[in-house]
């Protein structure tokens, strides 16, 4: 069986597309103000146990770990 953060692929999908939309619209949970610019792995890691934001936020962790020197976010939890 496939999964994504400890979900079954298909709902994982299904919350990913929700969260993409909420997201792009600014709305509730990410609606909440960005206060750390140097950190924006620490503001995905917030939502990764949030349930309308943990799918999106796995991948933007998980893209943001590969990406940025981590001399730019500290220690990985």
């Amino acid at each position: 069986m496939n999964s994504i953060h400890d979900l079954d692929a298909g709902i994982a999908l299904a919350r990913l597309n929700e969260q993409i939309v909420a997201h792009a619209k600014g709305a509730w949970p990410f609606n909440r103000a960005f206060t750390d610019k140097a950190n924006v792995v620490k503001y995905w890691r917030d939502f990764l146990n949030h349930d309308s934001a943990d799918v999106l936020a796995y991948f933007a962790v998980k893209i943001f770990d590969i990406t940025l020197p981590k001399s730019l976010y500290g220690n990985p939890q």
